[in-house]
């Protein structure tokens, strides 16, 4: 069987739908079948891969996140000399021309809906649009169009249920359990990042912060560090603040300043203590951009911080959000890492966490959850999306209201659970997602496809 997928938003960068295409594909071509990814680009290139056979299309841009766009006019006489048996669209916007030529050819196109609509755009249209009702009238022309939709979850499968779609199918995503591993900490460089015994840390002298003391605030030297490796965190000791927030080293206020008070720490009055205890690393990885949320992981770490839990993040990902997110936290112990390429290095960034807070509440599946969870890293998510079915046995993670207050609490919750009990439950939640259980449902399904077109 030939099968061609088709993805827009398909670049080096994009994540979770680059890995779920070629896994997929790479599932495929084990499998016996022929497998031709098309993919929009700047330039027109054709190229061989161990997912099989890659096919760029000149295409426009679209949007200022470097993606392309794949077009009529040069797509369909591709897929002419390709003579495909199924196509497996990943994007909802191609469908549109595409249904008409794959009826006329007599090939079955599948469409692999990747997002909902009405989850993926809450976050863009105003208060009070009618988005539900705007969403079922494009997903009702999607069903028409398409011979079969593919959704990974419930939440995803929910939008085609509410229109009484009948052609709609769930087959759940996998995760690389070779990749994604307790044990994939162990293939970091010590020298990018450093894996101590909970709560060490050492003091050294510092030279004094630069800072520009804002209103009503008054900071003196600060008298020492505490320094990791290639990570240093200055703390000034003496401060002065009036009104109704403040920030200490990054972190919100007490109590007593909310309501108004006056706060003096320095030399007459004893310092606000620093979060103590062992130490807790936490991760997101997450594209930063609106819908995803990813401000409330760091608004997490601030709230942690101010209840005296020396929380500490690590954002890998990248996004239009990036540097407003990195003036967000400034003064906390937030590192961003940008979009990592290898995946060894995401596994073992992800691996050495103690929890991964999962903030977005538009997931369709939740492919960073999956992946987190098969590095033995339990997880905080929201009851909004697709993320809390990935959930497993008690301890591999916590579903919250998705507020930063509700992260921050998923967190505390899961550091009651002994380390090894909630490291050991992540691993098993994720073990029940292999690859191979995808790749065996898609050609389930297009053998039945095919089958049908066959006898028509």
């Amino acid at each position: 069987m030939r099968i061609v997928q088709l993805a827009n938003f398909y670049t080096p960068a994009s994540g979770g739908l680059r890995t779920c295409v070629d896994e997929i594909g790479r599932g495929y071509l084990a499998a016996g079948h022929e497998r031709v990814l098309v993919v929009p680009g700047l330039t027109d290139g054709d190229e061989h891969t161990p997912a099989g056979r890659r096919v760029t299309v000149r295409g426009p841009r679209f949007g200022g996140a470097g993606y392309h766009m794949l077009t009529a006019r040069r797509t369909l006489p591709l897929l002419e000399s390709l003579r495909p048996d199924v196509i497996e669209c990943s994007d909802k916007l191609s469908v549109r021309w595409l249904a008409p030529w794959a009826r006329r050819a007599g090939v079955p196109l599948v469409l692999f809906s990747h997002e909902r609509i009405d989850a993926i755009l809450r976050s863009r249209v105003p208060r009070g649009f009618p988005l539900a009702a705007a969403a079922d009238v494009a997903n009702r022309r999607l069903a028409a169009r398409a011979a079969k939709i593919v959704v990974t979850s419930g939440f995803a499968r929910t939008e085609f249920t509410r229109i009484g779609a009948g052609n709609v199918h769930r087959v759940p995503l996998g995760v690389d359990l070779d990749t994604f591993h307790p044990q994939a900490v162990a293939r970091l460089d010590p020298d990018v990042v450093s894996i101590r015994p909970t709560g060490e840390a050492e003091k050294r002298p510092t030279r004094p912060l630069p800072v520009r003391p804002r209103a009503g605030l008054s900071l003196v030297r600060p008298q020492y560090a505490v320094v990791r490796r290639n990570a240093t965190v200055r703390r000034a000791v003496s401060v002065s603040v009036r009104g109704d927030r403040i920030r200490h080293n990054g972190i919100r206020a007490t109590a007593q300043a909310r309501r108004g008070a006056a706060i003096r720490i320095g030399d007459d009055a004893p310092a606000r203590p620093a979060p103590a205890g062992p130490e807790v690393r936490l991760v997101t990885v997450s594209r930063l951009s609106r819908e995803k949320r990813p401000e409330r992981a760091i608004e997490a770490v601030e709230l942690l911080r101010d209840s005296g839990i020396r929380a500490e993040l690590t954002v890998i990902g990248d996004g239009p959000l990036r540097e407003r997110l990195q003036r967000r936290a400034e003064g906390l112990p937030v590192r961003f890492l940008g979009h990592l390429a290898e995946r060894d290095a995401v596994a073992g960034w992800v691996a050495a966490a103690d929890i991964a807070v999962c903030p977005s509440p538009a997931e369709t599946f939740g492919l960073a959850v999956l992946e987190a969870l098969a590095c033995g890293t339990p997880v905080v998510v929201p009851h909004a999306g697709a993320a809390r079915e990935l959930l497993g046995p008690a301890g591999s993670g916590i579903e919250c209201d998705g507020t930063a207050a509700g992260l921050a609490a998923g967190v505390r919750t899961l550091l009651t659970v002994p380390a090894p009990e909630r490291r050991r439950a992540a691993r098993l939640a994720a073990e029940r997602f292999p690859w191979s259980t995808t790749v065996a449902g898609m050609l389930a399904l297009y053998a039945d496809c095919t089958a049908m077109a066959a006898g028509q």
